[in-house]
């Protein structure tokens, strides 16, 4: 035969110790190739195929192997990439190691029964492998045997097997079956890990151990049998298993989500940790009577888990190990068990109830934290800890990705806890149907939030031991009564027994207080009330000894409307912002001889409170500390304030000010009184010593309408805005010597006072400083009072600003001091002060606002006006003693009716400057006669415009200086001027109203040939006289 490729293969036969060589699978190969070169049947006579004895052959395609082959060696069939069956005989006991390593194409494997031994990686790589039949001898399958059988979808049964390497099955992730393995005792570590298409294993009957991840990820596994001896459960035996996709750049996880039952697990000793975690499907569990340990987030997720029964024997619940077992309706008594671990339970909504717990001795934080139908909790005699949110809540992203708080709102009892010594952060935060909890005699702290939201608690009974209570502990407990013994508490935190914030079935945000709190015991212990400890405690009506406290923080006791007492205070040193605020049931508070600072709003709206007490030690009072104490009747002596804030005694928004106070002690060390600081204190008669002041706030003493005295000013810089509105008895105000600046309506309505002492410093006087003050009277009447009694104003040298309405109705103020500083008056700044007969030197003022001096008959003259520049609108109207307006050579406006009525005024000047003159300037308007006493007026060859009526019934007036640049003249500007002989130069007028010159029969004009003023001269018969161009 030419060419012939021979292989050897060794056949151990019939033959006395020989080897046969055969010529099999050449290219013209004869005999045993049974007429087709890729197949080849073996001898009847072998017995064993030698190691290598097919090793590499990749045109192999199909093999007979008779039934007297027991073994097959080491690498026989390796590398036969082309094999793709293989009959393999009954008697087959023995397949060596690697020997169908690499087939790839390899399909399936028939029944191997009296197969005893399986080498290592005997089918490694035999990636095309779908299926292998029943193996039931077999007793140990070793390293790798099936690692990257990719397609190997079905073992058949091994009721022999007792043995499975970890890496038996590597690779090889696509097995759906496994027959009967009731043989088995241990499942190996990761054996069956990310196999998401394994649906059944067989026969378990045997199995002890299932080792950490050995079906982790099994996605598509529904039901595992009865183990009856299986001890241990490992770690992750059933948990998750992550794959990365390359070409989606993420990973994807897979849980045991199919997995529905496990059978008899009554041997079972030990589940580890993550055992079943994600077993989203999982309803049952079998007996677990024999358990002593569950290790953490064992059942984690287990969101189908209805129960779990026989937990008899169980020691400790760990961490997270029922967490998010949506499902499990109920925990059985749990004799033995001395610990429930963080988390335990949390989530587990439908949990309705759990057995006695007697050995218990901790229970972790969150451990049954939104347990939404958890309606009690058996006997927990020995428990020393609750941890933090034990039953608190539990927050989770529901089905459409919504971020969920869950509550116990469920649970009504918590039995007796006899030994439990602290109650941990949010505890039974949210527990809306907790009615009462047990005996608490050695509760030693209640931490922040500890019973939170517990609407329906009525009790929490006697505290004896309890030496702290957290911030927000009892917060919103709307239902709790009373407050047992609490004769070792040293502190009360934040919010105590304040306000609880929550979201109702309608998604409303809901404020609950503990409105049903009637009373607090004896505290002697007791050093620190915290931030709104009692807020909203509106039927609190009295709290006992206080007598070692040293803070009352800030809204303690806001809102305690029936709050009619607090026991002593003697050591008590601060008192924070709103600490009463709204008690408006107290009449009194004791011995705050140590109190140095009181805080913002501390008794606002303590209508019945009528006396503070010793203050002696006081440094600060804040803003409105004592608005709305409508009964208080007098403040004493406080020698070391240094600072009141504003609206201390006064009205804000819909509280009363201090209506009742007559008297304020002296306050030597007072450095500044603040805005609205008395405001509205209308029976306060006197306030003491005020030495150390240097500046009164707006509206300080505001409509204090019975204050007849203020201390010592001597040393105040400025008196703001309304700093005494409407305090018409206050006859004096002392020396104010080192005033700067007196504010807008500062003295307003200050009907008695009658002089204002040395102001040789002050700059600003403002707007309405003693001017009018309204009101409405009990009629509801709107009613005016003015500083008529003012006579007098001293020296004000360098005072700058007069604001408008400055002193507007001072009908008794005859004389002004120096005001040569004095750079503008404002608008009606002497409005009405019809006494006023002189001014002191204006040299420096430049502007006089409208109204300035309205009504100021008795005014003679006014000093100095060189530097005026601007006369406002009725500036001297009524001003009918008027002689002289002086210097007016910088004036360029005149406003309207500025000198109406001034029917004293002879003369006025030449005014070169004046640009604007405006209507009824020197004329009558309504009850005012015009300037009827005016002779003449001065050059004003800036003038363009002559106001309507500007000179309207001027009688006595003679002669008007040049109008040479006037152009416009309006109606009746000089009606009734019967005296007026001549007006200066008419050059450039191109307007003259009606009237104008009505009745003027003395009158020439001054025009030029052939001008408007001319023709209008020759059309109305005045005579005229021509002027040089």
């Amino acid at each position: 035969m030419e060419a012939k490729k021979l292989l050897t293969i060794a056949l151990t036969g019939l033959l006395a110790g020989g080897c046969l060589m055969v010529p099999a699978l050449a290219e013209d190969a004869d005999g045993q190739s049974s007429g087709n070169p890729a197949t080849y049947t073996i001898p009847a006579r072998v017995k064993r195929i030698e190691d290598y004895a097919f090793a590499g052959d990749t045109s192999l395609e199909r093999v007979k192997i008779p039934d007297g082959v027991t073994e097959i060696g080491d690498y026989a069939f390796s590398g036969c990439t082309n094999l793709q069956e293989i009959e393999l005989p009954d008697g087959l006991t023995k397949i060596g190691n690697h020997a169908f390593d690499g087939c790839t194409a390899l399909v399936r494997l028939g029944d191997m029964n009296q197969l005893e031994s399986i080498g290592e990686y005997a089918f490694s790589g035999c990636e095309a492998l779908e299926r292998i039949g029943n193996m039931n001898s077999l007793q140990t399958i070793p390293y790798g045997v099936f690692s990257g059988c990719s397609s190997l979808v079905q073992l058949g049964d091994m009721k022999s097997l007792t043995t499975i390497s970890s890496s038996a099955f590597s690779r090889a992730k696509g097995l759906e079956r496994i027959g009967d393995l009731s043989s088995l005792t241990e499942i190996p570590s990761a054996l069956f890990s990310g196999m998401i298409d394994l649906e059944s294993v067989g026969d378990l009957s045997s199995l002890k151990t299932i080792g950490n991840g050995a079906f982790r990820g099994c996605a598509s596994l529904k039901r595992l049998g009865d183990m009856p001896k299986l001890e241990t459960i490992g770690s992750d035996a059933f948990g998750t298993y992550s794959v990365w996709l390359e070409d989606e750049g993420r990973s994807e996880t897979y849980a045991c989500s199919s997995l529905e039952s496990i059978g008899d697990l009554s041997n079972v000793n030990y589940i580890a940790s993550n055992a079943f975690s994600n077993c989203t499907a999982l309803k049952q569990i079998g007996d677990l009577t024999n358990v002593t340990r569950i290790a953490y987030s064992a059942f984690y997720k287990c969101s189908a888990l209805e129960s779990i029964g026989g937990l008899e024997k169980l020691t400790a619940i760990n961490r997270n190990t029922f967490e998010g077992c949506t499902s499990l309706k109920s925990i059985g008594n749990l004799p033995k068990v001395t610990s429930i671990g963080d988390s335990a339970f949390a989530g587990c909504t439908s949990l309705k109830s759990v057995g006695d717990m007697p050995k218990a001795m901790s229970v972790g934080n969150r451990a049954f934290a939104g347990c939404t139908s958890l309606e009690s909790v058996g006997e927990l005699q020995n428990v020393k800890s609750i941890g933090n949110s034990t039953f608190g809540s539990y927050s989770y992203y529901d089905e459409n990705n919504k971020y969920k708080n869950a509550y116990c709102t469920s649970l009504k009892q918590i039995g007796d806890m006899p030994k439990l010594e602290t109650i941990g952060d949010s505890a039974f935060y949210g527990c809306s149907s907790l009615a009462s909890v047990g005996d608490l005699s050695n509760v030693t702290s209640i931490e922040d939030r500890a019973f939170a939201g517990c609407v329906s608690l009525k009790s929490a009974g006697n505290l004896p031991k309890v030496t702290n209570i957290g911030n927000n502990a009892f917060a919103g407990c709307a239902s709790l009564e009373s407050v047992g013994e609490l004769k070792n508490v040293k502190s009360i935190g934040n919010s105590a027994f304040g306000s609880y914030g929550y979201y109702d079935e309608n998604n409303k945000y809901k404020t609950a207080y503990c409105t049903a709190l009637k009373q607090i015991g004896d505290m002697p212990k007791l050093e620190t009330i915290g931030k709104s400890a009692f807020y909203g405690c509106s039927s609190l009506a009295s709290v006992g000894d206080l007598s070692n406290v040293t803070s009352i923080g800030a809204s303690a006791f806001d809102g305690c409307s029936a709050l009619a007492s607090v026991s002593n205070l003697s050591n008590v040193t601060s008192i924070g912002d709103d600490a009463f605020r709204g008690c408006k049931a107290l009449a009194s508070v004791s011995n705050l001889s140590n109190v140095t600072s009181i805080g913002g709003s501390a008794f606002w709206g303590c209508s019945a409170l009528t006396s503070v007490g010793d203050l002696t030690n006081v440094e600060t009072i804040g803003d409105c500390a004592f608005t709305g104490c409508t009964s208080l009747i007098e403040i004493g002596d406080m020698p070391n304030l240094t600072a009141l804030g504003d609206d201390a005694f006064s009205q804000m928004n819909e509280c009363k000010p201090c209506v009742s106070l007559k008297s304020i002690g002296d306050m030597p060390k007072l450095q500044k009184i603040e805005n609205g600081t008395f405001n509205g204190c209308s029976t306060l008669t006197s306030v003491g010593d005020l030495s150390s002041v240097t500046s009164i706030g707006e509206s300080a003493f505001y409509g204090c309408s019975a204050l007849t005295s203020v201390g010592d000013l001597s040393n105040v810089t400025s008196i703001g805005n309304s700093a005494f509105y409407g305090c018409s008895p206050l006859a004096s105000v002392g020396d104010l010597s080192n005033v700067t600046s007196i504010g807008d309506s500062a003295f307003a309505g200050c009907a008695s006072l009658e002089s204002i002492g040395n102001l040789q410093n002050v700059k600003s006087i403002g707007e309405s400083a003693f001017g009018l003050y309204g009101y409405y009277d009990e009629n509801d009447k709107y009613q005016t009072i003015y500083c008529t009694s003012l006579k007098s104003i001293g020296d004000m040298p360098k005072l700058e600003t007069i604001g408008a309405s400055a002193f507007y109705g001072c009908s008794s103020l005859a004389s002004v001091g120096d005001l040569s500083s004095v750079t503008s008056i404002g608008g009606s700044a002497f409005y009405g002060c019809s006494s006023l007969e002189s001014v002191g030197d204006l040299s420096s003022v430049t502007s006089i606002g409208g109204w300035a001096f309205y009504g100021c008959s008795a005014l003679t003259s006014v000093g100095d006006l060189s530097n005026v520049t601007s006369i406002g609108g009725s500036a001297f109207w009524g001003c009918s003693a008027l002689m002289s307006a002086g210097d007016l050579t910088n004036v360029e406006t005149i406003g309207n009716c500025a000198f109406t009525g001034c029917t004293s005024l002879i003369e006025i000047g030449d005014m070169p400057n004046l640009t604007a003159l405006g209507d009824s300037a020197f004329s009558q308007t309504n009850e005012c006669k015009p300037c009827v006493s005016l002779k003449s007026i001065g050059d004003m060859p800036k003038l363009e415009t002559i106001g309507v009526r500007a000179f309207y019934g001027c009688s006595s007036l003679a002669s008007v200086g040049d109008l040479s640049n006037v152009t416009s003249i309006g109606e009746w500007a000089f009606y009734g001027c019967s005296s007026l002989a001549s007006i200066g130069d008419l050059r450039s007028v191109t307007k003259i109203g009606g009237a104008a010159f009505y009745n003027c029969s003395s009158l020439t004009l001054c025009v030029l040939l052939n001008s408007y003023a001319e023709n209008y001269a020759k059309s109305n018969n005045i005579k005229y006289t021509y002027i040089e161009d």
